[in-house]
């Protein structure tokens, strides 16, 4: 969920297998274009991609497994989103989501701003 440019889709779909398959979603087509090269170039081929809003897209709860690798930072309302995700998945699925920590704990993204300040 939130693929962008769908390395880390590429990845999972290796990781299940060809019994397995994944969905990549994104909502930049742009992004999903570069994924689909990526994994034909790759020989992926249980792995499909879907322009979509993950907050209003109408999920059928057929998904065992959601990931996102920093997408979920994005959504305009994060209730909605996880809601609706939590719809996609089949009873029992589970959802991993790779987010940044506080900026204590992330320097590289404040330390330009306090060399500035001092």
């Amino acid at each position: 969920m939130g693929c962008g440019w769908g390395d880390t889709a590429i990845e999972l779909a290796r990781r299940v297998g060809p019994t397995g398959s994944v969905l990549g979603l994104d909502c930049c087509n742009a992004f999903l274009d570069v994924g689909r090269a990526d994994a034909k170039e790759a020989g992926v081929t249980n792995l499909s991609f879907l322009e979509a809003d993950v907050q209003t897209h109408p999920f059928e709860p057929v998904h065992d497994f959601c990931f996102s690798r920093f997408g979920t930072q994005f959504f305009e309302n994060p209730t909605a989103g996880l809601s609706n995700l939590r719809f996609a998945l089949k009873p029992g699925g589970l959802m991993t989501m790779v987010v940044w920590r506080e900026r204590a704990d992330n320097p590289w993204l404040t330390l330009s701003k306090e060399v500035l300040l001092r």
